[in-house]
This record gives C-alpha cells, sequence and structure tokens, in this order.
C-alpha cells in the first residue's frame, strides 16, 4: 500500500473537521456581522442626536422646529423648553436632563459604541482569518489527493 492510501482515513477525517469549523465560523462571522451593523446603526443614531442637541442648545422658547416623522415627512413645532431635555436612560425609561447633560451623555454612550465597534471588528477580522485558514488548508488537502474543488 503507499503511503498516500494509507493516510487517506486521516486526511478525509481533517478534511470533515476543516469543513465543519469552516461553516462554523462562517456562521460565527454572520453573527458578528449583524452586531457590528446594529452598533453602526446605534452610532450613528447616537451621533445625530448629539449634533441636534448640539444645534439646538441656548435656542429660545418658540423656535420653529420641523420635526421628522419618517418618509421624508415633516411636523411643524415650536420648542417649548429650550433649557431642559427628555432623553431616554433604556428600558424605556427617560428623563429630564439640560443639554448638557444630554450632550456629554451622548459622548459617553458614543466612545462606547466606537469601543464595541472596534471589539466586534476585531474579533470579526479574527474569525475571517481563522476561515481563510482552514480553507487554504482544505485546499493542500484536496490538491494532495489530485482532487480540486473551489473553496469559497
Amino acid at each position: 500500500m503507499s503511503g498516500t492510501q494509507e493516510g487517506a482515513p486521516k486526511l478525509d477525517e481533517e478534511l470533515r473537521q476543516l469543513l465543519a469549523e469552516v461553516r462554523l465560523l462562517e456562521g460565527s462571522a454572520q453573527t458578528l456581522q449583524l452586531r457590528l451593523d446594529i452598533i453602526n446603526s446605534s452610532l450613528g443614531e447616537a451621533m445625530l442626536t448629539k449634533a441636534t442637541l448640539e444645534g439646538m442648545k441656548g435656542k429660545p422658547p418658540g423656535t420653529e422646529l420641523l420635526i421628522p416623522i419618517g418618509s421624508g415627512s415633516f411636523l411643524r413645532a415650536s420648542l417649548l423648553d429650550g433649557e431642559r431635555v427628555v432623553m431616554g436612560i433604556g428600558a424605556n425609561v427617560s428623563m429630564e436632563r439640560s443639554f448638557d447633560e444630554s450632550i456629554s451623555e451622548l459622548a459617553r454612550r458614543i466612545e462606547e459604541l466606537e469601543k464595541a465597534r472596534a471589539s466586534v471588528q476585531e474579533q470579526l477580522a479574527q474569525i475571517l482569518a481563522r476561515a481563510e485558514q482552514d480553507r487554504n488548508r482544505i485546499r493542500e488537502i484536496l490538491s494532495e489527493r489530485g482532487g480540486y474543488v473551489e473553496v469559497v
């Protein structure tokens, strides 16, 4: 028996393990990508809110506003209180805060979201690199056996 045939069962087992791991890594990568999308959405919303508050800070009561209600539609409104903001603090709870407190809180949230985004991006890069290593090993095994396959 030749050395290639004797090693075939071992290579078959390694190939099965690598294929299973690639599938698992791809699932993890999809989950992390979804998490990254959510973080990016939250980050964009927090940045827009902070910029809006910075622009509204110090405006006198009665300042005319256009409030977006979706689908490119707006309501006309007047600012009642140029000193305070009702701001969500989590778990469907809101509280009244000054503009400065609200802007500071949003800056803190933005910093946390940026850290979370960097962490998820790093995890995603590691998973994608590992999946690529596994795909390369799969290609090696198949080429050793004289087979051709496209590993995507």
